[in-house]
């Protein structure tokens, strides 16, 4: 698109397969988010992953959509917000996708503020939730707290990534700090935590994306039987 290299088949592939460690998958990430121009991008962005997700027979879907890097790439959120969700009502039929607004971890509390002052301006029903990805070395979770608190009081779900890149004591903290947290279980052990705040939290795994990254080799032929994927089941915890 517009020229740029990816257009080229297998150049996303390889810079994708090439990934290490988190700075070069925020790298990326963010080239990828530079090709958004217009609101109009991010329409036709989001009707082709409804029709996607359609053809693959998935009927249901929240899909995170951060309004801070609309603003960090020179676009105004609000547009870009509302041709997203205008894009998923034309195409509800062929999967049912609805938003979760996303806050980047390594831009602050602030930038989560800013994001639910958008949701409390411009209100959206297909807005069910809020969640936070980036860099977890940047702040902890505890930071981000009064958001969390403000996101539930407006009657939105909430989710929060860990684990992806420092392991357990990421997913510790978020199990509790944050509800409903998003961990990549490698290493991480949250069935005490299930056990400790007496209640279950579902968990959102994801060891395959792990396992694609080259960071998880506990997983030969798709083996998990000693995978820690198993040990929120054990504890009585459930998985999404």
């Amino acid at each position: 698109r517009a020229g740029h290299a990816f257009s080229s088949p297998g150049t996303f592939a390889a810079r994708r397969d090439a990934i290490r460690d988190s700075t070069g998958f925020l790298a990326l990430f963010a080239e990828v988010c530079r090709l958004f121009r217009s609101p109009e991008d991010y329409a036709d962005a989001a009707a082709g992953l409804a029709a996607a997700l359609g053809a693959g027979g998935v009927a249901y879907a929240e899909v995170y959509v951060s309004p801070e890097i609309c603003a960090r790439i020179g676009l105004e959120p609000e547009p870009c917000l509302e041709a997203v969700d205008a894009a998923f009502a034309a195409t509800r039929e062929r999967c049912d996708c609805r938003i979760l607004l996303d806050t980047v971890r390594h831009w602050g509390p602030e930038a989560a503020a800013r994001v639910l002052d958008l949701y409390e301006r411009r209100p959206i029903d297909r807005v069910v939730g809020f969640g936070m990805g980036g860099d977890e070395a940047s702040f902890p979770a505890s930071a981000f707290a009064g958001q969390y608190a403000r996101a539930r009081a407006l009657g939105l779900k909430t989710s929060v990534h860990a684990g992806e890149w420092l392991g357990p004591e990421s997913v510790r903290e978020a199990l509790d700090e944050a509800p409903r947290p998003a961990p990549d279980p490698d290493g991480a052990h949250p069935s005490r935590h299930i056990q400790h705040r007496n209640h279950c939290p579902d968990l959102e795994l994801a060891p395959v994306s792990r396992q694609d990254r080259r960071l998880d080799r506990r997983l030969p032929n798709g083996d998990l039987s000693d995978h820690a994927l198993l040990w929120p089941l054990r504890a009585g915890g459930s998985l999404r």
